[in-house]
């Protein structure tokens, strides 16, 4: 792999920690939105009608689509680091490469943890509100 083809690897690989850490805030928002209405004095939403217990069921419902980006880039900028590893003129062109890659590949784990503990919120929220453990 050409040092051009690599960094054109990379700059995809930062386009979809783009695309997942706004889809991560999108699904940490919505199941935020969803605790803070709750009224814990009453046990029930502080607005009328079911908008926020629908946004934490769609959290919950859409987090395979968080996992599958995350998962997704991931295994390809893998696929392209071991190929560029493979094709490194030197050790120091490999380590530059792994260096690289390194806080990368961290930043999208840590993005996609956040979306599963996003997830982790929605539940709580529609088990504080409905008593649902909600076993899906």
């Amino acid at each position: 792999m050409t040092r051009t083809a690599y960094q054109n690897t990379l700059a995809d690989l930062r386009q979809g920690i783009i695309d997942l850490g706004a889809l991560v805030l999108k699904r940490l928002e919505q199941g935020l939105a969803a605790l803070v209405r709750h009224d814990p004095a009453t046990g029930t939403m502080v607005q009328e009608g079911d908008e926020d217990i629908d946004r934490a069921t769609a959290v919950i419902r859409r987090d395979d689509e968080l996992d599958a980006l995350a998962w997704g880039t991931t295994k390809a900028f893998l696929e392209a680091l071991h190929h560029a590893g493979r094709t490194a003129w030197d050790d120091a062109t490999a380590k530059r490469h792994a260096e690289e890659a390194l806080p990368i590949l961290l930043s999208m784990r840590d993005l996609e943890r956040v979306g599963d503990h996003a997830v982790n919120i929605a539940r709580r929220v529609l088990y504080i509100v409905t008593g649902d453990i909600g076993n899906d």
